[in-house]
């Protein structure tokens, strides 16, 4: 259920975060895993994305959805613990994959 959809709007993904949380957990797929995410922001003025597509806004991963971009502050890969937008994308050490996987 806590998937997120391509067809979302960035607010109607940025109250899904907050509904789901902490139960069942919103996520998308990245890299053949589960990738939740259980804080984020709206990001103002910076365009629209295409749907999954992924860039960093902020030092952050910011996903791209109809209106706008959803900026992750607080992410959990499968297994692992919690940690911040900043400590994902310094995990990545530049090689963040472009598109993540929407239901």
């Amino acid at each position: 259920d806590g998937h997120l959809r391509a067809g979302m709007t960035v607010k109607e993904a940025e109250r899904a975060i907050r509904a789901y949380n902490p139960w069942p957990g919103a996520f998308v797929t990245y890299r053949d895993e589960r990738l939740s995410i259980w804080r984020s922001h709206l990001e103002a003025g910076e365009g629209e994305g295409a749907a999954g597509a992924l860039r960093v806004i902020e030092r952050k991963p910011a996903l791209g959805l109809k209106g706008g971009w959803l900026v992750l502050d607080e992410l959990q890969r499968t297994g692992s613990k919690r940690v911040s937008g900043e400590q994902f994308v310094n995990g990545e050490r530049g090689l963040l994959q472009p598109v993540v996987g929407l239901a």
